[in-house]
């Protein structure tokens, strides 16, 4: 697979998809035109690329770049509670077809947690960013300053 592969154009190009959820909405279509003007394989980028156009770029898709794409900032970038919920949730059983009581008694864990949670929020406590996660946003936030400077089509694949 070209993705995994450490010594193929193909494997940077692909990678590259992932910055356009860092530029602004209105920018998305650009960086796409740009990013597919620097394909390695025609051939093998194109089956992909025309997926991302069809659901995630050309206006009237399925996921349009205001739903997805946005600018760095301190908030979180996932929006993905519902499955990161579920693999919890299921992680917490050993078998397809547990025990009702089992069941049970995993909910109301959860429950339990979640309402300590929900009032530790509101009491203004927020767990703070660890370092290696603080580093991370200042590079993307550096990275997206530099782009402001010099906004190119080129340079939106920079980001």
């Amino acid at each position: 697979m070209a993705y995994n592969d450490q010594k193929n154009d193909l494997q940077l190009w692909l990678k590259s998809f992932f910055g356009l959820s860092f530029i602004a909405p209105y920018d998305v279509e650009d960086a796409f035109v740009e990013l597919i003007s620097t394909c390695p394989n025609i051939a093998d980028g194109q089956l992909f690329s025309d997926y991302v156009l069809e659901t995630y770029v050309e206006p009237g898709c399925l996921f349009p770049p205001i739903l997805w794409a946005e600018t760095p900032s301190l908030n979180p970038r996932t929006t993905n509670g519902a499955e990161s919920f579920h693999r919890t949730y299921n992680a917490q059983f050993t078998s397809a077809h547990p025990l009702t009581f089992v069941v049970i008694s995993t909910l109301m864990e959860t429950q339990a947690e979640t309402v300590t949670n929900l009032s530790t929020i509101s009491k203004g406590k927020i767990k703070p960013k660890s370092k290696e996660e603080l580093k991370k946003i200042e590079f993307v936030n550096k990275q997206h300053e530099e782009y402001l400077k010099n906004k190119t089509p080129e340079n939106l694949l920079k980001l």
